[in-house]
């Protein structure tokens, strides 16, 4: 089986950057974590689910690789 490339990038909102990264193909599954976490909460349901859907995981804002607002 190809190995699935992730990509990590960010995005802007109110001139601060916003990390997510997106796994996999097919219809899309958004993993939000809880307070105090990050985009790495995910880690094992990613590497399940990125087999048949496009997962995408994200650092609100002030969390992880993102910048505060």
């Amino acid at each position: 089986m190809p190995q699935l490339k992730v990509m990590n990038m960010y995005f802007e909102y109110k001139n601060r950057k916003v990390f997510y990264n997106i796994e996999g193909s097919g219809p899309v599954i958004l993993f939000l974590h809880g307070l105090g976490g990050n985009a790495n909460n995910w880690l094992y349901q990613r590497q399940y689910f990125k087999k048949k859907w496009t997962v995408i995981s994200l650092d609100l804002p002030g969390h992880g690789k993102s910048e505060g607002l």
